[in-house]
């Protein structure tokens, strides 16, 4: 067990298929339960972990408002390990119907608790930009939630803290290359003096090689820790939220 001011976290480093939400739920539901078993109070998955990130191959039809079927299976399975998780996913807004690139706080009753939607789309091609810039509340933490591009610019990162943001937290599709990171989250953290920490991917999807993607923890604008793996995997690590580091210099790495 770990005791506060130690939280256990897990980054759920995944290789969403296309479309197959199905199967992706199955994948996160096996990683929560190995997060779990390392007795982690929160993990957190890529973004669009649940339909794939190039599901818009597939057409948007089955984008439905949220919490939808899969959704339910992940809140079902947090409920039943007694850990909350951060899923990242597309939603269709319950009036507008706009789609939207999002993440959804699921804490361990199975509730949803907090919810961000994704700013800095212009890449998407399908998704309406959110707009609203608010930490999630967890325990003693508040969340500032980035998915992917959203740490591309200083603005929303600045209005998290600004919010009262205690860490910044991205679920991440972000693979190396010409238009990889390059520095962006570092400057994130040096810039607001928080600590982020990403959730990146591995795998493949329609020719995009995600497999040396790199999730990270970064304090201060240096990165303390950093996985990057051809196989998925569970990395798990102590933080302290009083200090705001880890406890330890390296995860502990389970492969799925």
């Amino acid at each position: 067990m770990v005791s506060a001011p130690c939280l256990r976290l897990s980054l759920l480093h995944l290789a969403p298929k296309t479309g197959d939400f199905a199967g992706n739920a199955r994948n996160i539901q096996l990683a929560m339960r190995v997060a779990a078993a390392r007795g982690a109070a929160l993990a957190i998955t890529p973004e669009l972990a649940l339909p794939g990130f190039l599901f818009r191959a597939n057409g948007v039809a089955s984008i439905e408002a949220q919490p939808d079927r899969w959704l339910r299976t992940i809140a079902a399975t947090a409920r039943h390990l007694g850990i909350a998780v951060l899923v990242g996913t597309a939603e269709r807004d319950r009036v507008t119907g706009n789609l939207h690139n999002s993440a959804f706080l699921i804490d361990p009753t199975g509730a949803v608790s907090g919810h961000c939607r994704k700013i800095n789309v212009a890449a998407d091609g399908w998704s309406r930009p959110g707009d609203t810039v608010m930490p999630m509340e967890w325990q003693t933490l508040r969340i500032g939630g980035l998915i992917c591009a959203d740490a591309y610019t200083p603005d929303i990162a600045a209005r998290l803290s600004a919010g009262g943001a205690d860490i910044l937290i991205s679920p991440a599709n972000w693979g190396p290359g010409v238009h990889g990171p390059a520095g962006e989250w570092e400057e994130r953290s040096r810039e607001t003096g928080l600590p982020f920490i990403v959730c990146n991917r591995t795998g493949r999807e329609s020719g995009l090689d995600f497999s040396a993607a790199e999730s990270v923890v970064i304090v201060e604008g240096e990165r303390l820790m950093v996985h990057r793996s051809a196989h998925p995997v569970t990395l798990t690590l102590n933080w302290d939220t009083v200090a705001g580091l880890p406890g330890s210099p390296d995860f502990v790495t389970d492969i799925l």
